[in-house]
């Protein structure tokens, strides 16, 4: 049997996955078109965007690996949203870092019984960081 046959091929190529990236990049698509007349909308988008890839991430971290990559593929130069010139490339992928990061040293901390250090030290540390 060929596989350009019957429905195997429409199973293979319209299956709901399919589909459903299709719509998602044309709402994308369409977003982005009336957030260049409306800002706000853009600015909404943008803050959507990045709180549903930080708990998808936080839930599973492939999830907002696949949210970066949707965007790869959708984002003419990750600079379809932007917020105070911060491409939502860029922040995607400080997210997904981030969350990666956190998740380490969460199960570094579980495995290893580590101790945290002193909250002065930990705060000085992260305002010498930024």
């Amino acid at each position: 049997m060929n596989l350009l046959e019957g429905r195997d091929f429409d199973k293979l190529f319209f299956g709901k996955q399919i589909r459903f990236i299709v719509y998602a990049f044309f709402i994308f698509q369409l977003l982005s078109l009336l957030g260049y007349f409306y800002p706000t909308l853009s600015v909404f988008v943008f803050f959507t965007m990045v709180l549903l890839t930080l708990f998808l991430a936080l839930y599973r971290l492939e999830y907002g690996f696949l949210i970066l990559i949707f965007e790869f593929f959708a984002g003419h130069g990750g600079h379809l949203y932007e917020f105070a010139d911060i491409s939502l490339r860029t922040s995607l992928f400080l997210i997904i870092i981030f969350v990666w990061l956190f998740k380490k040293i969460i199960n570094a901390i579980e495995k290893r019984k580590i101790e945290l250090p002193n909250s002065t030290i930990l705060a000085l540390f992260l305002w010498l960081l930024l």
